[in-house]
C-alpha cells in the first residue's frame, strides 16, 4: 500500500504537480486503505487464529458499475473505490469453526483506531434470514473526520462486514449503492 501511494504521488508531482488539494486526496485515501488493511487483518488477532480460520469463497459479488472501480483489498474479500465522492467500500468475510464474538464486538472492533468516535445510530435488523447489526459512526482517523456504515452479521460459522468509509457526510447515492449491494451477495452455500 505504501509503494501504491508513493508512486501515484511521485507520477502527480513529476506530471501535474502535487497542488494541496490532489495531496489532501491522496492522504485521504491512502489512509482509507491503510484503515482497511488494518481493521481485516487484525481480525486474526482479534477472533483467535487457528488452522480452521479462513475467508469464506463460497460467496460472490456480481458489481459492475461505472463509479466505483476495484482497488487493491489486500485482506478484504472486496474493495471499492468511488473517486468523485472519495468514498471507499469494502466487503470482508471471516470464518472459524467455533465463532464466538458478538455482533457488537466485531463492529466496535471495526472501528479500533477512530478517535473522538461517535456512534450516530445503531440498529439490529435482519440480513439474509440472520440477525445483523448496522451502525453509522463518525470520528477522527489520523487527524482527518471520517463517516462510517458498517454491517456485520454471521453465517454458517462465518462472520462478514461490509464497511463504507467516507470523509464527508454520505451521498444518498453512495448510501443506495451500498444497501443494494449489501442486499445482492450470492451464497453458494447450502445455508439458508
Amino acid at each position: 500500500m505504501l509503494k501504491l501511494f508513493k508512486k501515484e504521488v511521485s507520477q502527480n508531482k513529476e506530471t501535474h504537480g502535487l497542488n494541496a488539494k490532489r495531496f489532501s486526496k491522496l492522504t485521504f485515501r491512502f489512509c482509507l486503505v491503510i484503515f482497511i488493511y488494518g481493521t481485516t487483518t487484525s481480525c486474526s488477532l482479534f477472533l483467535k487464529t487457528s488452522d480452521t480460520d479462513r475467508k469464506n469463497e463460497s460467496y460472490q459479488l456480481n458489481f459492475k458499475n461505472k463509479i466505483w472501480s476495484p482497488i487493491e483489498k489486500d485482506t478484504a474479500d472486496y474493495a471499492y473505490y468511488n473517486s468523485s465522492s472519495s468514498t471507499i467500500f469494502m466487503i470482508n468475510s471471516y470464518c472459524k469453526k467455533y465463532q464466538t464474538t458478538t455482533l457488537k464486538n466485531l463492529t466496535d472492533h471495526i472501528l479500533t483506531g477512530i478517535t473522538d468516535r461517535k456512534i450516530l445510530y445503531q440498529k439490529d435488523l435482519k440480513l439474509y434470514k440472520r440477525d445483523a447489526l448496522e451502525t453509522h459512526a463518525s470520528g477522527s482517523m489520523d487527524g482527518i473526520q471520517v463517516q462510517l456504515k458498517i454491517i456485520t452479521f454471521l453465517r454458517n460459522r462465518c462472520t462478514y462486514d461490509f464497511t463504507l468509509i467516507g470523509s464527508k457526510a454520505f451521498k444518498k447515492k453512495d448510501l443506495a449503492t451500498f444497501q443494494s449491494v449489501v442486499r445482492s451477495i450470492n451464497f453458494n452455500d447450502r445455508g439458508e
